[in-house]
């Protein structure tokens, strides 16, 4: 996982310190933790829509 990371942040030509490294490769874990529930979830039954009702009783 660490070379994935920094061959990420190398090819944008980023630099981070190496004591920063380690805090950006869990946050990399937990994104590609949260990726993968995300593409295992039916995402046709957690829609979700607004839906504009007129009222058919009278103004007041």
């Amino acid at each position: 996982m660490q070379n994935i990371v920094q061959d990420l942040l190398t090819l944008r030509g980023i630099r981070v310190p190496e004591e920063d490294l380690e805090f950006l490769q869990v946050q990399f874990r937990a994104l590609a933790e949260m990726r993968a529930s995300v593409e295992e979830l039916r995402l046709d039954d957690a829609d979700i829509a607004l839906v504009n009702v007129p009222c058919k009783g009278s103004r007041e």
